[in-house]
C-alpha cells in the first residue's frame, strides 16, 4: 500500500502485469507454440493463417474511499 498526503492517508494499490511480452528463441514465425492443426503434434509449429497470441499489459488502480 502506498500512502500519500494528497490522498489523506487512504491506501492506494497500484499493480502492473503482462503476458506474452517477449519470446527468447530463434523462430522466425509468430509464435513457436502455434499449431494450425488443433492439438495434433504432427504439424507442430505450422503457423499458416494463424493469429499470433496477443501481448497483454494490464494496469490496476485500487483506491479506498
Amino acid at each position: 500500500d502506498l500512502r500519500l498526503r494528497f490522498l489523506k492517508s487512504k491506501p492506494l494499490r497500484i499493480s502492473l502485469s503482462g503476458r506474452n511480452l517477449f519470446s527468447i528463441d530463434k523462430y522466425s514465425g509468430y509464435d513457436p507454440e502455434t499449431n494450425a492443426a488443433g492439438q495434433s503434434n504432427a504439424v507442430r509449429g505450422f503457423d499458416f493463417v494463424e493469429v499470433p497470441i496477443p501481448r497483454t499489459i494490464a494496469l490496476g488502480l485500487n483506491y479506498t474511499l
